[in-house]
């Protein structure tokens, strides 16, 4: 018998040098707020965020910092 496998859906990032207060936000195409929250990170540390109720879709991660804005987008689907 075939056994399914859970994937998680996790979206890592990875901190090349300590970053304090990055707030990462995930955004749905209905524009809905998935993840909002404020992360710090030492150097070579990473941060995990579960996606695993995201659903499928195009969704837009945005990384704001004192430093700037980073913006990027990512599609989850079924396998």
């Amino acid at each position: 018998a075939a056994s399914d496998v859970y994937k998680r859906q996790l979206l890592s990032i990875h901190f090349i040098d300590a970053l304090d207060d990055l707030t990462v936000q995930v955004v749905n195409e209905q524009g809905a707020i998935l993840y909002n929250e404020v992360v710090s990170g030492e150097a070579g540390e990473c941060v995990s965020i579960s996606l695993d109720q995201a659903g499928t879709g195009c969704f837009y991660l945005v990384l704001e910092h004192r430093l700037g804005q980073l913006t990027g987008d990512f599609i989850i689907q079924n396998n």
